[in-house]
């Protein structure tokens, strides 16, 4: 009887969040029933569970995360300075004779993305879990912009890697290490799609050969000659 629901209606969702100070950990899920027009509902539930604030420094873990993040800055800093250098002497004309450079710089300003948002994730979880905050209430916009933050921030760090991977094979004594381990991770790629396929082809014969082992055989249509 409140209206809001009725055959025109698409989609039903009900967000939570919950936050325990104990644990520092938050959790925000979703319930989406689909309500299809032929009738029929598609029900889907996601749940996330992550910690709002990672550069703590209360456990050894979170010591290591800082640590890590303080090496990967200093490394990006020296990058920098190394590009800085090399287009001070050569100017934009080592994009043409030293292709490789454009990978150092299109990673240096990936990292320095990178930086600024985890810098903003930070900032705007220090925000929602301050203390002038309710305790009791969590402003699920802003939770959401947290997790987009995230997922944002998750994107950009894979892209990092991936652009490090590649710097890293044009540097003088780990560039034949780094390459080796390329091409092993190729061939194991390789090997891993084939054996997929492998796998799935013979399950669709053992499903092909079990459907045809209980199959009821058809019995023969009766002659009408007798």
């Amino acid at each position: 009887g409140s209206g809001w629901v009725d055959g025109k209606t698409r989609a039903l969702f009900v967000d939570f969040a919950f936050y325990s100070p104990n644990l520092d950990m938050l959790v925000v899920s979703q319930a989406l029933v689909e309500l299809l027009p032929s009738g029929a509902a598609h029900p889907t539930t996601t749940v996330r569970v992550f910690s709002p604030f990672r550069f703590r420094t209360q456990t050894s873990q979170e010591l290591g995360l800082v640590g890590l993040w303080g090496l990967a800055v200093f490394g990006w800093l020296l990058a920098l300075l190394d590009s800085a250098a090399a287009l001070a002497r050569q100017g934009w004309g080592l994009v043409v004779t030293e292709p490789w450079r454009v990978v150092g710089l299109a990673n240096q300003a990936v990292f320095l993305a990178l930086v600024l948002l985890t810098a903003a994730d930070e900032v705007e979880a220090a925000r929602i879990f301050s203390p002038t905050s309710p305790a009791a209430v969590l402003d699920r916009a802003r939770v959401r912009a947290l997790l987009d933050l995230r997922d944002q921030e998750d994107a950009v760090l894979a892209a990092s890697v991936a652009g490090l991977w590649f710097e890293l094979l044009r540097f003088g004594y780990v560039a034949p290490l780094f390459a080796t381990l390329t091409q092993a991770m190729v061939r194991g790629a390789a090997a891993g799609l084939l054996l997929t396929v492998l796998l799935l082809l013979l399950a669709l014969a053992l499903a092909a050969a079990l459907v045809l082992a209980v199959a009821p055989v058809a019995a023969a249509p009766p002659s009408p000659w007798g």
